[in-house]
């Protein structure tokens, strides 16, 4: 008797663990997604990644018109292949939503994409994940340029020391900078100090400082008023990022 019941608990086992396989194989579930669930992420990253959601089956293509991302700051709707194109990738169990024309994704946003059950695999199997939120940083992703001297008047004798100080933050992208440097002297003609111009690369979170000039006024100078201006514009097209300019004077009070 012990016997028969033993085979019976274990028949009802295999049977238990059987049934749980095949309801798993049949589940039609996101495994993915770019942005993830509750991420925060920058407006650079999202752009040039854009938005993906993979699933363990291939999804039937005539159902992917039931996913709709929702603008929440901006307060609307659209399907994600009605304001986009979407791509089909490995086998349809990946779509990508590019954002190259979505003017809607900046920084410090809300949105949800919108899933639900009338989303099918192309087995007629429903997806069990309802929705995505995701927000992007409200970073601000302008360089900054400063400069600054040690101070604002000098004599015979004195030394003016000119610092420059970039910063990129952390939600800024990888970046070609051209710098431009000039003086004015004092009748306003103006000398450039790179000649040629300077051109580096501007990393997101560089935060950079050097010495541009590191002078001895020798009392031969013109006297009046100088300032020292820079400006950072792209290589390739000349689109402007930034400038500053210090302004100082030369008084020979001490001058033989």
């Amino acid at each position: 008797m012990k016997k028969v019941f033993l085979a019976y608990m274990i028949s009802c086992l295999v049977l238990s663990i059987c049934h749980q396989r095949a309801v798993q194989a049949g589940d039609f579930v996101l495994s993915e997604s770019y942005p993830a669930d509750g991420q925060t992420v920058t407006a650079s990253d999202l752009h040039n990644n854009g938005i993906y959601l993979k699933f363990n089956n291939p999804v039937d293509r005539k159902t992917t018109n039931y996913i709709n991302i929702y603008y929440v700051t901006d307060g609307f709707m659209c399907g994600m292949d009605v304001c986009g194109r979407i791509e089909y990738a490995e086998n349809d169990t990946k779509l990508i939503r590019r954002l190259d024309t979505d003017t809607y994704f900046t920084r410090g946003k809300h949105f949800e994409i919108e899933l639900g059950s009338n989303i099918k695999d192309i087995s007629g199997n429903k997806l069990r994940t309802p929705r995505i939120s995701f927000k992007i940083d409200d970073c601000n992703p302008t360089i900054k340029l400063n400069i600054s001297g040690n101070s604002s008047f000098y004599d015979c004798g004195d030394t003016i020391t000119v610092q420059v100080h970039l910063t990129n933050p952390a939600c800024g992208s990888k970046l070609e900078i051209e710098g431009k440097i000039w003086l004015e002297l004092p009748d306003k003609r103006q000398i450039s100090l790179t000649d040629p111009p300077a051109i580096f690369i501007l990393y997101p979170d560089d935060d950079i400082s050097f010495n541009l000039l590191n002078y001895s006024f020798s009392g031969n100078e013109p006297f009046g008023l100088y300032k020292i201006g820079a400006r950072l514009i792209n290589p390739l097209n000349g689109n402007y990022y930034c400038r500053d300019i210090v302004s100082f004077e030369f008084r020979p009070d001490k001058c033989p």
